[in-house]
């Protein structure tokens, strides 16, 4: 029971002290940069993953307000079968 007491007022000394205050605010500092940078990283990587199939070319969409003309579907289509220079 002495333990717990000279323990209680180690503690209430040290915060008086200030340097508990400190030593928790450094921690509360250091947990919320860990959050803040993890829940930035993680929102890039899913921003990155959801935007990955635009950035292929295989998965380019082309939209208009008008129809597209047969010529140019036709030019498209031989310049995809076309093959590609070094």
């Amino acid at each position: 029971m002495k333990i717990i007491t000279l323990a209680l007022r180690s503690l209430r000394r040290d915060w008086r002290a200030g340097e508990l205050r400190m030593m928790l605010t450094a921690i509360f500092l250091a947990v919320t940069s860990v959050t803040t940078v993890g829940s930035f990283t993680d929102r890039v990587a899913q921003a990155t993953t959801r935007q990955a199939t635009s950035l292929l070319a295989a998965d380019l969409v082309l939209q208009a307000n008008s129809p597209i003309r047969p010529a140019l579907i036709d030019i498209a289509g031989q310049a995809a079968c076309a093959p590609r220079r070094p």
